[in-house]
């Protein structure tokens, strides 16, 4: 069973450090709850000063809905 605490926009799912390679390593929780296996890719955003993680297939299939729209 996963841990998480709830927060207003979602949940903290456990803490990382960044290595002296710059991995991260994202917790066990998160990776548990958001479905995260290996050889999954992400795409790494900045946006107001923070990093946001997106899916790299989440960030395809939004590119396609807009493409297909500006078509129309």
């Amino acid at each position: 069973m996963t841990k998480t605490n709830k927060i207003p926009f979602g949940n903290i799912c456990g803490s990382g450090i960044i290595g002296e390679r710059g991995q991260i390593v994202i917790p066990k929780e998160a990776r548990d709850i958001l479905r995260i296996k290996p050889g999954d890719r992400f795409l790494f955003v900045e946006h107001l000063g923070n990093l946001v993680l997106l899916p790299e297939v989440v960030m395809k299939d939004l590119l396609k809905k807009i493409t297909l729209g500006l078509k129309k």
